[in-house]
């Protein structure tokens, strides 16, 4: 793994919370934003039949929103590659389709992934990151998901927080999300 990715794998793989952010928006009286932890983690030692120099590293993350009492849990498998020093590109992985949805948890000591069985996702666009001199990277996509349907995401991955803006539009009327980002802050490395 070169040492851009060496970086990003640092500054991306752990567990986050907006519990910083929930306060101060209770405190001002306006709560904009949904209470948010992602815990993410290198699982290239679980995947099966990956090849000897993958060209860069798979990470599960498990993303959780709750609001108004109710949570929601999305798991993610993403592949992140480095072509060019400071420059990252993360590849969204279809979830196999066999393995149930509550076991795809990073706590999981069975999950397995066979390489031979991953593909990328067909309607996600890949989202290139940007490093920039004080060791932030940065990028921004927007993948049509359907002929009315579209996400975009843009995120700033820093050492200790991770900003993420990410809205689903459907006809231009917004879905999911608020303009302004999530600021999940670093609980554990």
């Amino acid at each position: 793994m070169n040492d851009t990715l060496k970086r990003f794998e640092s500054c991306l793989t752990g567990d986050f919370d907006n519990s910083a952010q929930i306060a101060a928006q209770q405190a001002a009286g306006k709560v904009t934003h949904p209470a948010a932890r992602h815990v993410s983690r290198n699982v290239n030692g679980r995947v099966d039949h990956l090849p000897a120099d993958p060209g860069g590293f798979f990470v599960l993350e498990e993303s959780y929103y709750t609001r108004d009492g109710r949570t929601n849990a999305m798991p993610h498998l993403f592949f992140f590659s480095s072509d060019a020093p400071g420059r990252v590109k993360l590849d969204s992985y279809d979830l196999p389709k066999d393995l149930p949805r509550a076991e795809l948890v990073n706590g999981n000591p069975a999950l397995r992934f066979d390489y031979r069985g991953l593909s990328r996702s067909e309607t996600f666009t890949p989202l290139v990151y940007q490093e920039d001199e004080r060791g932030v990277f940065y990028g921004r996509c927007v993948s049509r998901l359907s002929a009315d349907t579209t996400l975009t995401l843009e995120e700033w991955i820093g050492p200790e927080v991770l900003l993420v803006t990410e809205i689903l539009e459907k006809a231009g009327r917004v879905l999911v999300g608020v303009p302004s980002p999530i600021e999940y802050r670093r609980i554990t490395k």
